[in-house]
């Protein structure tokens, strides 16, 4: 069976296509991304960064050379019929009925736009698309359980799309990367790590993971155990959220508490007002 054969984390990341409806109805392509699935109180959640939906930076900057935002984002979901075919289901990014305010639908964490990780609730839950599709989670991290005791230099791997590229049908692309800064520390006085790692545009949003084949040797863990996993397992440290400048090869990583936090508080923000726009948080693609 291919599924047995495939690394879950190569078909749990999920390929991001954002469109503009321009005023004639027709839609246009302003960029991609990388997102990644959690289950949460009944309701499928899309992850991914801010920036990636919202088309914009901290900064109020629009990511696109267009100068327009997204108002929608096609999915590329794994397909129930065969793992590495993909069905393409479209989740508009605003409220139907709040067209001229623009409401976006994700919710973000409690300091806003400054948090460069959203979750986006899914409408396509029919059966008709449940029929279409199957669904790949990440678990989020349960605090209580002990995981990799990592330190700097230590090897993680981010899983998604640069530049919208795909290794085989609708599966990710690995990317080899370090620890880069105290992980229990904060980058930037807030819930962030530093990778280095060879990452390109296309790869924000991207799960952050320590991944387990037979082949890893055991690891130190938190509750100071050394564990190592027969059947492969992977830990979901966080969200990928691009490089620190157009230069450098050193990336941020929200941490994957941040996940946790949104979805509790389910805050729902409405766009900021260009007055509120700062050069904060979130980094050069």
């Amino acid at each position: 069976m291919v599924e047995k054969a495939v690394s879950a984390p190569t078909y749990r990341s999920l390929l991001l296509k954002l469109y503009w409806l321009n005023p004639d109805n027709e839609y246009k392509e302003l960029s991609t991304g990388t997102g990644f699935l959690v289950h949460h109180e009944f309701q499928d959640y899309l992850i991914t960064n801010r920036h990636v939906l919202s088309g914009r930076d901290t900064s109020g900057k629009y990511l696109s050379s267009h100068g327009v935002a997204p108002t929608h984002v096609r999915i590329m979901h794994n397909s129930n019929w065969k793992l590495g075919e993909y069905t393409e289901l479209e989740e508009p990014l605003f409220d139907d009925d709040d067209v001229d305010q623009l409401r976006p639908r994700w919710l973000e964490h409690p300091r806003g736009f400054k948090v460069d990780v959203v979750a986006l609730p899914l409408t396509q839950d029919g059966e008709d698309f449940k029929n279409q599709i199957v669904r790949h989670r990440y678990e989020l991290p349960d605090p209580t359980a002990a995981r990799p005791y990592l330190r700097p230099s230590d090897t993680v791997h981010i899983v998604g799309f640069p530049f919208g590229l795909a290794s085989h049908g609708s599966f990710a692309i690995w990317t080899k990367g370090s620890m880069a800064s105290e992980p229990e520390l904060s980058y930037g006085d807030a819930p962030r790590f530093l990778v280095d790692a060879r990452t390109r545009e296309g790869q924000s949003g991207s799960p952050v993971i320590v991944h387990f084949s037979a082949n890893t040797p055991p690891m130190m863990f938190t509750d100071n155990s050394m564990r190592s996993h027969i059947v492969e397992h992977s830990y979901l440290l966080g969200v990928y959220s691009g490089r620190v400048n157009k230069v450098s090869d050193i990336g941020i990583v929200w941490k994957a508490s941040i996940v946790a936090t949104i979805l509790e508080k389910k805050r729902r923000h409405p766009l900021p007002a260009e007055d509120d726009y700062t050069d904060a948080l979130i980094p050069t693609l």
